[in-house]
Order: structure tokens, then sequence, then C-alpha cells
């Protein structure tokens, strides 16, 4: 996903939770599109892994907390927050790698349509196209089959939309900003329980159905916990830090991500569709505790701040936006020869992983660099000043 590494500079592991995210996602990925293409026995990699939209969750609370603290401390640095520079800055980050998906994701369907299973085929390929040109998709993942590659601009078309709207919230509602916060939240649990019990009750048109997709509707109540983990550093609720960095709370978010990696992996279709809500509700709130302790206390029981995560971290979003084109082109590459099901299913993996990182670190290194320079020369971000670290609370 993004990297809003202007906000990150002082928010110690976080890059290495991204990666771990990513990965996740990755590796939750291969074993659909395997899957989809009809192999059986595709190993139990994926099932010691939170599925990829939980991932996704982390990245929206991710982004939710990094950018809420930049727009808190602009606003209480300059007195107002920069508009115009805030939104070219999320533009030069998100659309350049935005756009050459979309590039490839045409040639892939315009030339080697054969290969694409069909079940992944389009029913309108112009309209989700549109869909995608023009931010939103969301909405033509929530309608038709993604255009094979393109799949993780959903989560894109979703952070592009909280960024446009949440600068104004933060603005707009400054004296009441943790009510605001809080309502988003809970208005997106409300949503969600709300259209699954009348599609479960049997209410069925093409607008219901399309709102009950809650997770690429209205997914922002994750970015709103994002801003809710923000405010309490920014405003140094201690109390209620100390809460949530005593080691009996930390061990409670890391035991519920087990459990959740148990039953959403190893009883999958078996899970009451409420209950996936609940456990949708649940997980940002999770993640605001993990990336709390991770980010700002000396005593975090899972201590993120090993080289090579960050620098996998810090190429994370090349990885999110091109590992589905890679698993497709390993899937088909390796279908040609006669390997053994067990040896197939191995290189799959291993090599989806590593071509996925190679090309992540040459985009990040030539193309998405020279938009960064550009980002950081013209559009220089507010400085962060230090977080204060657990034992100094």
């Amino acid at each position: 996903m993004t990297d809003t590494r202007e906000s990150a500079r002082f928010f110690y592991g976080l890059d290495g939770l991204r990666a771990i995210a990513a990965f996740s996602v990755v590796i939750h990925h291969v074993a659909d599109l395997l899957t989809i293409y009809g192999y059986k026995n595709i190993g139990i990699f994926q099932r010691f892994f939170l599925p990829g939209y939980d991932d996704v969750v982390c990245f929206f609370v991710l982004s939710g907390f990094l950018i809420t603290y930049q727009l808190l401390q602009q606003q209480e640095k300059q007195g107002v927050i920069q508009f115009k520079g805030f939104y070219l800055r999320r533009i030069l980050r998100i659309c350049p790698l935005y756009f050459l998906i979309i590039f490839i994701s045409s040639l892939i369907y315009l030339f080697l349509k054969e290969h694409i299973p069909p079940s992944l085929i389009q029913h309108h390929p112009l309209k989700s196209f549109l869909l995608l040109v023009f931010f939103l998709p969301n909405i033509a993942v929530a309608t038709d089959n993604p255009i094979l590659g393109s799949g993780p601009l959903w989560s894109l078309g979703i952070e592009l939309q909280f960024y446009l709207l949440w600068p104004l919230l933060i603005k707009y509602f400054k004296s009441h900003m943790i009510i605001m916060m809080i309502s988003v939240f809970i208005l997106q649990w409300l949503y969600s329980i709300v259209t699954t019990c009348l599609v479960s009750l049997g209410y069925h048109n093409a607008c219901l159905d399309l709102l009950a997709q809650g997770r690429y509707i209205f997914p922002y109540g994750n970015m709103a916990v994002g801003g809710i983990s923000a405010w309490l550093i920014y405003t140094k609720r201690n109390k209620i830090l100390q809460i949530i960095y005593h080691p009996v709370m930390q061990l409670i978010a890391y035991t519920a991500i087990c459990f959740f990696i148990y039953i959403q992996n190893w009883f999958s279709g078996a899970v009451h569709p409420l209950f996936e809500k609940f456990i949708m509700g649940i997980m940002p709130c999770i993640f605001m505790i993990i990336v709390l302790n991770i980010s700002s206390n000396t005593k975090s029981l899972l201590l993120l701040r090993n080289s090579f995560l960050n620098y996998l971290g810090k190429i994370s979003y090349g990885i999110y936006m091109f590992h589905s084109t890679v698993i497709f082109m390993m899937i088909n590459i390796y279908s040609s020869y006669h390997w053994q099901h067990f040896e197939f299913i191995t290189l799959i993996y291993l090599s989806t992983i590593l071509v996925t990182i190679i090309i992540a670190a040459m985009s990040f290194h030539t193309f998405e660099a020279y938009f960064l320079q550009f980002k950081r020369k013209k559009l220089p971000t507010t400085q962060l000043s230090y977080i204060p670290r657990m034992n100094e609370l």
C-alpha cells in the first residue's frame, strides 16, 4: 500500500508491520489464483496468515494513523491545513504507479486474454476500465471481475477517496474530532450489519446487493480507527495509552489475531455472515493496539526494527501493486512444464515472492523515485516532532 514516509519518520517499526501485511496478501492471493486455475491441494501456507482483506484493513488503519497525525501537527503548527500541498503529495505518491498498473492490466487483457481463466473475464470491460481511470476501482471490483492485475487498485481507490474527504473532516470537526472519528467507525459497523441482515432475510436488488459489499463501499471506519490512534498520541491521552501499552492488552490483541486466522482459514465457509461482520468490526481495533505498541511503546512485545523488514516495508507499495500480475505470470510460465504437484506449488509461492520483491525494488528506485524526489523538492511536508515513548509518559 501507499507509503506515507514523511509521517513515519519517528514511528518505529511500522515499515516492518507494513511488510508483513503485504506478504500476507501475496500468499493468500497465490492460493486464490491457483484455486481459480483449477489446482487442488495447494498446501496450507496461506492458512497461517490473515486473509487478504484483513491485511488491507491493517493498511487502512496505518494510513489513517499516519495521515491524521500529519494533519493534526500541520493544523497546530501552521494554524491551517494546507489542502493543496496535501492533495498534491498524495497524488504524486499514489497515481504514477496506479496508472502504470492500469496500463499493464490493459495489455494483459488485450494480448493475453486466452491465458486468463474464464471466471476472471470481465462482463463489461469498458465500464471496468473507466471506473479504474476515474478512481472508482472499488466500484469496479464490487460490480464485476477486476481486469487481471488491477485487483489491488480497489483499496487504492478507497484511500484516494479517504484522502479527499479526511482533511476536510479534520478541519471542520476540529473541536469535536474524536466524536467524529468514533462516529465514522460506528457508522461503518452498523452499515455492514444492516446490509448483511437485509440480504440474509431475502431482500435482493441490484442496489442492495452492491451496498451489501461494505468492504468495497464503506470501509472508511478502518481509517477512522487509525485516526483515533493518532489523536490518542498527539493529544497525549496517557491514561488510555497506558492501558493499551499494558502487556495483557498486547497479549489479547495478538491472541485475537491468531484466533481469527484459525477461524477464517481453517473453517472457511462455515462462519456465519454476521460473525464475519463482527470480526470486521473488531479487527481495526486490534490493529490499533498493535500499531500503537509497535510505533510508540519501548516495552512492546513485538519489535519490528529489522533492517530487511524495514526495507521491504519501504517498497511494500510496489509489492502490493505488482503481485497480482506476477502471480499470473508465474502460473502461466510454470504450467507449461511437467512438474510434480508439490514442486509446482512450492515454485509458484517462492518465485512469486522473489520476483515481486525484485520488481517492486526496481520500481521504487527508478519509476517511483522520480516522483518521490519531485514531491520532496517541490512539496516539503511538515517536520514531525518527537514521539514520546512509553517510558516517557
